[in-house]
């Protein structure tokens, strides 16, 4: 298993100009290999897929083995493991709760990791895709820093003022654009666009000096705010919950 840390040389690009990144710990580990079957399932011989796990130290050899596994045999694959421990374990975080790890804020590093990379497809251990990631590659984000789809269910709640969400978001959080709301679930990176609208100290600053009911989410609604490209709703399509038995 080949796994680097945030602290080695750059990390070289093995195919083309966009990695896939996963940010994930050892309870989402099942997920993920979910996740990834779908792009498997999904891809091309033609393409080239360049994926990165990135998780903390508490994902173990026997788990980051198995992932590995299913992609054996498959050449125009690479996967790599990235451990983020050594820089999260030294951060005070203000917003993490059993339910939102700090590992959440990975993806949020994951350009200044990454930067030899022109663009980076950020994916949940949630998401399975129904087509193939390599369409994705070519996507143009313009001058903006982020693509991101606008999460409909947060949008819906916002426009009532008696959901929690919208005492959380316009009370608590102080969301600046309810209207544009995105969901952190599926981003593309422009790498080099983000490196130079922000740091990592910047971000770092932001999460300790602010609350954020959804902490990754509500910071790229925050700082990114008019850095985002508005993807359609065919890139990340939310599965709202319901108490029928009939919903996937």
């Amino acid at each position: 298993m080949e796994m680097v840390t945030v602290n080695e040389k750059k990390i070289e690009a093995k195919f083309n100009e966009t990695a896939i990144c996963l940010v994930i710990n050892e309870p989402f580990a099942l997920f993920a290999s979910v996740t990834l079957q779908s792009i498997i399932e999904f891809s091309s011989d033609k393409e080239t897929y360049d994926i990165f796990i990135c998780t903390d130290k508490d994902l173990s050899i026997v788990t980051a083995d198995l992932l590995k596994k299913q992609f054996a045999g498959k050449v125009n694959f690479s996967i790599r493991f990235i451990t983020l421990s050594d820089f999260f374990d030294n951060q005070e975080w203000n917003n993490k709760s059993l339910v939102y790890p700090p590992i959440v804020f990975g993806r949020l590093f994951l350009p200044f990791i990454l930067d030899n990379y022109e663009r980076i497809i950020y994916l949940d251990s949630d998401i399975i895709l129904n087509t193939d990631i390599s369409a994705i590659y070519t996507v143009d984000l313009g001058e903006n820093c982020i693509g991101a789809v606008n999460d409909l269910v947060m949008l819906a709640w916002l426009r009532d003022k008696n959901n929690f969400a919208y005492n959380e978001l316009i009370n608590k959080v102080k969301i600046l654009d309810t209207s544009n709301y995105v969901n952190s679930g599926f981003l593309i990176f422009n790498v080099q666009k983000y490196i130079d609208f922000i740091t990592p100290e910047k971000i770092l600053s932001f999460e300790k000096n602010h609350y954020l009911k959804w902490p990754d989410q509500d910071l790229i609604n925050i700082v990114f705010h008019d850095k985002i490209f508005f993807l359609g709703q065919d890139f990340n399509v939310l599965v709202a919950l319901r108490d029928d038995k009939t919903s996937v």
